[in-house]
């Protein structure tokens, strides 16, 4: 069978990877999936299918979105606060239809949105359409449910690393023991989208290849950076350490007195509305 002539090369650390079954995809594509056995990477074969699979950008079945969104928002605001300039310039990569970015410039962070295949609805006038290198950097970049849809994913992160130092990221990793498309729901076959999948190890020696530092919620949150973090910024934190670090991270930053809010996101959203109204008036 010529899934075994043309064994593929894993695109983390490059080593020959194996056939490990087949499975029919948008309900009339037979693909081969292949395994690394050094890091433990799966991944399809090549895919030529994607043109059809994102006729919707977003699938249907995604029906975990807004409380994927809504967790998110909460979680990488804490990140943001403690270990990073809550005042800085973000990014959402591949952002959908923009509601990370609308919750977060609700909090107060100055996000923006990219994607080049879905409409931005809930953030529109935060668009960055043209991501230059030459001109834009960015405190951090996001990338939620992206990676298993990249077929060659070091390439994409060092695209990513042109923009920013910090790159946090969603992709649940894959369990061990699995040998046919019916033992893992995040296959999605009805979508055709999600095409590689990842291991800790795998994460790790995509982060080695980059030469940045690789950490992890060893779930489904994992960050890659040229920063070295004392502890693991996914450690739990409970609500004082939280301020006490905000505290450190701007007394040193700033060298200014600390103001109890640092970031209103009152004043934020009345700022966002006036700069909305003033865009609209002149569509």
């Amino acid at each position: 069978m010529e899934h075994f002539k043309n064994k593929p090369t894993c695109p983390a650390c490059m080593q020959t990877m194996n056939y490990t079954f087949s499975a029919n995809l948008l309900s009339k594509h037979d693909v081969s999936y292949y395994k690394c056995l050094n890091c433990g990477l799966l991944q399809t074969e090549k895919p030529y299918w994607l043109d059809e699979a994102y006729d919707s950008a977003i699938a249907s079945l995604d029906v975990g979105l807004v409380q994927r969104n809504l967790k998110l928002s909460g979680t990488v605001s804490k990140i943001v606060s403690a270990y990073f300039d809550p005042l800085a310039k973000y990014l959402d990569f591949a952002g959908g239809y923009g509601l990370f970015v609308r919750l977060m410039r609700d909090k107060g962070y100055d996000f923006y949105r990219h994607d080049k295949y879905c409409e931005n609805i809930f953030s529109e006038y935060f668009d960055e359409p043209s991501l230059s290198s030459d001109v834009l950097h960015f405190e951090l970049v996001t990338a939620f449910e992206v990676f298993e849809h990249v077929y060659d994913p070091v390439a994409e992160l060092v695209k990513l690393f042109e923009l920013t130092d910090t790159v946090l990221f969603t992709t649940e990793l894959l369990p061990s023991g699995i040998n046919s498309i019916d033992d893992w729901w995040y296959f999605v076959p009805e979508t055709g989208q999600h095409i590689t999948f990842y291991t800790a190890l795998s994460l790790r020696k995509m982060a080695d290849k980059l030469s940045v530092n690789y950490y992890s919620d060893e779930k489904s949150l994992h960050m890659m950076t040229r920063k070295e973090f004392d502890i693991n910024p996914f450690h739990t934190h409970d609500e004082t350490s939280m301020i006490d670090r905000v505290r450190i991270t701007f007394v040193k930053k700033l060298a200014l007195p600390l103001k109890s809010n640092l970031v209103n996101k009152d004043i934020s959203i009345e700022k966002d509305f006036q700069y909305i109204r003033s865009k609209a008036k002149h569509k």
